[in-house]
């Protein structure tokens, strides 16, 4: 929300003055916002063209789409900002209501030409070492060849705001005249065409097909051969594995340091990761389910019945009681035992405030931290400065009680639901309840039922691993099948379904075995299953859909990050959150564009200091 400004009237009253506007700033409000701030920076270079490289892009788009679209409000020397006013004595609807981001000056823009300033020197580095290094001919001929081929398919099929012009903001088109070196200031199509090439890496034999969507969801043929069929040569010094018909990267040491290599590979292509053995990393003490409940067990939380939905607030230590006891554990009307969920608790800023110990335990202990980490270079959301109010990303703590114990094993501990953000989530403790085993018949009879791969079969038999949670895990491209699938299966079960209702939103599913199979053969969408071990972390980019259903009672700890590779997938997904026709309106926690933004003004910032420090070493 914009902030409303405030003045004294000549009597001395306080009274209100308009709003701020981007015009009214000082040079230390402006600091914040400017990439000239030349401090000590952690970010190398490599790092930061990477980043630059795949999310450059589309900040130039975002930001020209915003800036035409003032255009067509902009009306001479008219006000641009027409700020709702207050009516004493009315409240606002909230429905009406915009959050509005003020950025100071003109750093909007000049934050995309830095960025351009860059690119043209590495091009004109590059150019420079072509030059010397006399590259075959061919390297240039295939080059050519797609951007020719690109140019006549394509170019006359493009059109305004087209998700087909492979455009992921879809910027408007101005009919203005393009100023700045090479036009790059205003978005053409020529410069969508090469930006397609760059990013989708369109082999010269194959028939160009510019398409966000495969952008993001799909993966190019020629890098998931090189990814399944290849990598035992290029990635000889990492233990991994495939698993769900070579849909999941399983990293089996998680110690080895050269699995971040593999790691980006597979995960450009949007593809889950598992990583074993965590908890060996971790104070297993902190972790159990007696020691919670001895540190926090006077605490009150809301307590999900995962059978009814319905949630209570209640002591956190009953439900830590019944947490590997049966016979201590709530009964329902119909006197069956309830399977609760202690949901998110405690989460984000109050994890750290509330578990410092474990909170550190936790940050030592994650997987690729360099994406994982709350301030890992590539989670972009770690480039926000320390002015703003911060996303909620986690860490979160969600415990709870497993099927096992119960008559009904169609019940979902999480139900199915898509990720806004990446995520990582990592069993950090697997309480057996009494009487039940480690693993029962009724367990292992699930299992057998279970689409299982092959190594996680072996890895059932291992009486060093122990099983916690089964998860489903879908692919984003599958989501509007599902979400329709489900749709009808609603409408066979007499429920009513309204238009605009998202089944996948309101996580108000968990799909059986049969209507997985039935998912399967209507609609050809196949699921991923994996069973999470004790230790193991499982990590999942924006856009993927998944459900668990904990076997044994489970203590899980998540964490969201925003990775360059998935930021489009997150923008998309925050904005259909707002677009939606429901009476609920759906914020942008996550905060994608200030996240864009200032992901952006650091890499420039990083660039800028490293061009300083080669200057230095010239002139010396």
């Amino acid at each position: 929300m914009s902030q409303t400004e405030l003045s004294f009237s000549k009597n001395g009253v306080v009274r209100i003055d308009g709003f701020s506007s981007p015009d009214q700033y000082d040079d230390e409000a402006l600091s914040l916002w400017t990439h000239e701030n030349y401090e000590d920076d952690e970010l190398d270079l490599e790092t930061s063209k990477y980043i630059l490289d795949i999310i450059g892009d589309k900040f130039c788009q975002l930001v020209t789409s915003e800036k035409t679209a003032m255009s067509w409000v902009k009306k001479d020397d008219k006000e641009l900002y027409a700020w709702m006013k207050c009516v004493k004595g009315q409240p606002h609807d909230h429905k009406h209501l915009m959050p509005t981001q003020i950025i100071p000056g003109s750093e909007n823009k000049e934050c995309p030409s830095g960025k351009h300033s860059k690119e043209d020197k590495d091009q004109d580095n590059l150019e420079s070492q072509n030059c010397k290094s006399s590259p075959p001919a061919s390297q240039n001929n295939e080059q050519g060849s797609t951007l020719r081929d690109l140019l006549t398919t394509t170019a006359g099929k493009l059109r305004l705001g087209s998700t087909d012009a492979g455009i992921a903001f879809a910027p408007v088109y101005s009919t203005g005249t393009a100023s700045g070196k090479s036009g790059r200031t205003m978005p053409n199509i020529l410069d969508d065409i090469i930006a397609s090439v760059v990013e989708n890496k369109i082999p010269p034999n194959r028939a160009p097909k510019i398409n966000v969507k495969s952008e993001i969801k799909d993966e190019p043929k020629d890098d998931k051969k090189c990814i399944q069929d290849d990598c035992s040569k290029l990635y000889s010094d990492i233990q991994y594995s495939w698993i769900c018909d070579k849909h999941v990267l399983w990293l089996r040491d998680h110690k080895n340091n050269n699995n971040g290599k593999l790691f980006k590979e597979c995960w450009r292509q949007g593809r889950p990761v598992l990583v074993s053995g965590m908890h060996k990393k971790m104070n297993f003490s902190l972790w159990k389910a007696e020691s919670i409940s001895l540190d926090f067990g006077n605490q009150q939380a809301d307590i999900l019945n995962c059978k009814d939905s319905i949630i209570s607030n209640t002591n956190v230590k009953e439900f830590w009681d019944g947490f590997e006891d049966v016979s201590k554990r709530q009964k329902i009307k119909n006197g069956e035992t309830a399977l609760l969920k202690l949901k998110d608790w405690p989460s984000g800023e109050d994890f750290k405030a509330m578990m410092p110990a474990r909170y550190e335990d936790l940050l030592k202990s994650l997987p690729l931290p360099e994406y994982c980490s709350p301030e890992g270079k590539l989670n972009l959301a770690s480039h926000l400065p320390g002015f703003f109010v911060r996303p909620d990303l986690g860490p979160r703590l969600c415990s709870a009680y497993g099927v096992a114990a119960t008559k009904d094993h169609d019940i979902g501990t999480t139900n199915l639901h898509i990720e806004v953000s990446d995520v990582v989530n990592i069993l950090v403790y697997v309480g057996i309840a009494k009487g039940n085993g480690v693993l029962s018949k009724s367990v292992l009879k699930k299992f057998e039922e279970e689409d299982l791969d092959d190594l996680l079969r072996k890895r059932l038999k291992d009486s060093s691993e122990l099983p916690g949670a089964l998860w489903h895990i879908y692919a984003g491209k599958d989501a509007d099948k599902i979400r329709e699938f489900l749709q009808k299966i609603a409408k066979e079960q007499g429920l009513e379904v309204l238009p605009e209702h998202d089944p996948i939103r309101d996580q108000s599913w968990y799909v059986n075995k049969k209507l997985r199979q039935r998912l399967l053969e209507e609609y050809g969408v196949k699921t991923c299953t994996v069973i999470q071990f004790l230790g193991d972390a499982i990590i999942l980019p924006a856009g993927a859909l998944h459900q668990v259903q904990n076997f044994h009672s489970c203590v899980q700890v998540t964490e969201d990050f925003v990775s360059p590779e998935h930021l489009v997938q997150s923008f998309h997904l925050t904005q259909e959150l707002r677009l939606s026709k429901e009476e609920i309106n759906y914020d942008d926690k996550l905060q994608v564009k200030n996240i864009l933004y200032h992901a952006v003004k650091e890499m420039v910032r990083a660039l800028k200091i490293h061009e300083g420090e080669m200057e230095d070493m010239d002139e010396n």
